[in-house]
């Protein structure tokens, strides 16, 4: 029988999809066998303290996603909804960038004359951009906090908008503004500016500029009717998900591993030098105790020897855990949620160091 073009054509797509896919799952394969190799030699993970966790890897253009858990507790995939701590500032300080772009803030500006409320002139030299690379000189969380604490495993259930403006005006500094200080508090300020310059819900503000853009459709702060996967306390006991009135944005994003690749893909490996991002992702400050670590806006970077900068951040709840690594040059990255909140950052750093050390050619 004589095939016409048409059908031969087909015939080759389909030929070439075949050979793609296999391609990929003979990948997919070997680069679960690199990682159940560095967990089992490089590090001392036991799903025992650590019940569950996921990796999500990106190489270029491909992505692969891998769960490893005690099964007996838990069932894992790409959908698993994490809290993810500290990570959310990524997300935040993408949000003031794209604000600036709109002429809507400006990151030099004193924080004062974005926050009425708030009149402590002690606090006029500190900037948004202070706020953003952890270099306000605020303390990482208000000492009122504590006060209206009445559950250490959800310790922003009880604390509003009204109690940080209490606090931010019966302040006196003890370190200089320009000083690397981690700090949880510098985000929960600019999400009262953010939502004070837009008359606008924080929440609302990241699902217009940052969720729907890059199709995060189960990323959020407050949707009481999604289900977050079981996170479990140092103990071993079942953790209850944190509620934040005020710190959204600095520890208050849910969201699951496809989410996070999409937009790593989507904002960081794929033509960052024409987003807003290039500017954030310039080093700020020097972290002290360290030679090549810095402080970017919501990231943390490091020159390692090879010279590629590795970008960073990781964040944890009383029940789950989160890492974010990626090198830009590379266009290599990998996503960490777990099940947990246990030391697991050496793991995402050794898992991209495997990316960007030829892991394809090992026998």
């Amino acid at each position: 029988m004589k095939l016409s073009v048409t059908h031969r054509f087909t015939l080759i797509w389909i030929g070439i999809f075949i050979s793609l896919f296999q391609l990929w799952s003979q990948t997919d394969s070997l680069l679960k066998i690199e990682i159940d190799k560095i967990i089992h030699y490089d590090t001392d993970i036991s799903l025992e303290e650590i019940p569950g966790f996921m990796i999500g890897i990106i190489d270029h253009d491909s992505t692969y996603v891998y769960s490893f858990t005690d099964s007996n507790k838990l069932q894992l995939n790409d959908t698993s909804i994490y809290e993810i701590g500290g990570v959310s500032k990524i997300f935040t300080a993408h949000l003031c960038r794209l604000l600036q772009s709109e002429k809507k803030l400006d990151l030099t500006a004193s924080i004062l004359s974005y926050l009425p409320q708030v009149t402590n002139a002690q606090l006029k030299p500190v900037t948004i951009e202070n706020l953003l690379t952890h270099t306000s000189g605020l303390i990482n969380r208000p000492s009122n906090l504590g006060i209206k604490s009445t559950d250490p495993g959800d310790p922003y259930k009880n604390y509003t908008r009204e109690d940080l403006i209490t606090y931010l005006n019966g302040i006196s500094f003890q370190r200089d503004t320009g000083d690397y200080l981690y700090s949880h508090l510098n985000y929960a300020v600019i999400e009262m500016i953010l939502e004070q310059v837009t008359n606008s819900d924080f929440e609302d503000l990241l699902e217009q500029y940052i969720f729907l853009p890059n199709e995060m459709t189960h990323t959020f702060i407050s949707n009481s009717s999604a289900k977050i996967c079981p996170g479990y306390d140092r103990s071993g006991r079942l953790a209850s998900p944190w509620s934040t009135n005020i710190f959204g944005a600095s520890e208050g994003i849910k969201t699951n591993c496809a989410d996070l690749l999409a937009y790593l893909h989507r904002q960081l490996l794929r033509g960052v030098e024409m987003t807003p991002l290039m500017e954030m992702l310039k080093p700020h400050k020097k972290i002290p105790n360290t030679k090549k670590a810095f402080a970017a806006e919501g990231w943390h970077l490091f020159k390692n020897k090879k010279d590629l900068t590795i970008y960073l951040h990781s964040g944890k709840t009383t029940g789950h855990a989160a890492s974010v690594h990626f090198i830009p040059r590379t266009r290599t990255g990998v996503v960490l949620l777990t099940n947990a909140p246990g030391k697991m950052d050496g793991l995402a750093t050794l898992v991209l160091r495997m990316l960007n050390q030829n892991w394809k050619r090992k026998s």
